[in-house]
């Protein structure tokens, strides 16, 4: 019979390692349920995405799913999108500041329909990404990724 040496004890201590990793992930995602309503609303999440070019605006298709960039959780589909000419401060010539159009730029105010879990803390996108109003938030769809700020979520 062979004797246990360092490296199989190390092996050994990898192995029950692993387990124990894997067996924590999955039990750890069970809620104890104290301060979670696990109740999903359907909201409309309205992302507004300043100053992109042509290109970004014509991606964006109505029906695509959207995407956390965070998380990587689907956060819901696109139902409505709206761009207008982006503008930006710029200075005249005797020094006063006017809002001018940016040529060849955009804002679009990107509708999502999303499932919202909502927690103590906050609203969640599918109980994963979290939702708050005017708050910086990276995305991406099949076609192009970006980043806007959240300005508002409507209920129905």
């Amino acid at each position: 019979m062979k004797k246990i040496n360092w490296i199989d004890i190390t092996l050994i201590v990898f192995v029950l390692g692993g387990i124990l990793v894997i067996l924590l992930k999955v039990g750890g995602n069970q809620s104890t349920g104290g301060d979670v309503s696990m109740e999903m609303n359907q909201a409309s999440i309205v992302i507004k995405v300043d100053n992109v070019r042509e290109a970004t605006v014509s991606s964006l298709k109505i029906d695509e799913p959207l995407v956390s960039d965070e998380t990587n959780s689907f956060v819901g589909r696109i139902i409505d999108l709206e761009a207008i000419p982006y503008k930006d401060k710029i200075e005249t010539l005797d020094g006063n500041l006017v809002f001018a159009e940016v040529p060849e730029r955009y804002t679009i105010f990107v509708t999502v329909n999303a499932n919202l879990l909502e927690r103590d803390a906050g609203y969640y996108a599918d109980g994963i990404s979290e939702i708050k109003i005017n708050s910086d938030f990276r995305f991406y769809t099949k076609h192009v990724i970006t980043s806007g700020k959240i300005e508002r979520i409507d209920w129905p």
